[in-house]
């Protein structure tokens, strides 16, 4: 939004950060993935008052996304401040299988899953699975699920599940 101050000066109000893509990729594949951009403020704290969440305490739900948006917001900060030059965007099927992040990086495809929960099961990681068996055939995909919880475990099928403090380190090093 743009306005003009009082003394003609030209006030920017910046309220989106950026919209996340939907996932395209480079290859053709026969899956059909959903087209939808997601958007997202540049402050949790602006998001929620928008929302009109800011005065009162957050349920369970608006727990999850203010979480997923917050820590999305760090690893495109991390993207953006280390040079890493992935490329980011958001992975949906028209099946409903999806995935929260999706970083392809020169090497690989890392599929992200956030939970804002303290524990992590099978049924959390599907659509980590539906990523890798879309991309898994052109470029490798490991699958990590981020959470809130303070024990790093590996998972059936090779899912890494992180605390988001170990999650933001592992990336900043990768």
């Amino acid at each position: 939004m743009r306005k003009r101050s009082a003394h003609g000066v030209l006030i920017v109000l910046h309220l989106g950060h950026l919209i996340l893509p939907a996932f395209h990729p480079r290859r053709k594949i026969t899956r059909r993935i959903a087209q939808r951009d997601k958007f997202l403020f540049f402050d949790v704290g602006v998001r929620n008052a928008i929302l009109g969440i800011h005065r009162r305490p957050i349920t369970l739900e608006q727990k999850g996304s203010t979480f997923e948006q917050w820590l999305t917001l760090q690893i495109i900060y991390i993207n953006h401040v280390l040079r890493k030059d992935w490329r980011l965007s958001c992975y949906r099927t028209e099946g409903g299988a999806e995935v929260d992040l999706e970083i392809e990086r020169v090497d690989d495809i890392l599929g992200i899953e956030i939970k804002s929960g303290r524990n992590v099961s099978p049924v959390d990681c599907r659509g980590l699975f539906s990523l890798a068996e879309t991309v898994g055939r052109y470029k490798p995909v490991n699958k990590w699920v981020i959470y809130t919880g303070s024990r790093m475990q590996l998972m059936e099928n090779g899912v890494h599940v992180f605390p988001y403090t170990e999650a933001m380190e592992a990336l900043e090093a990768s």
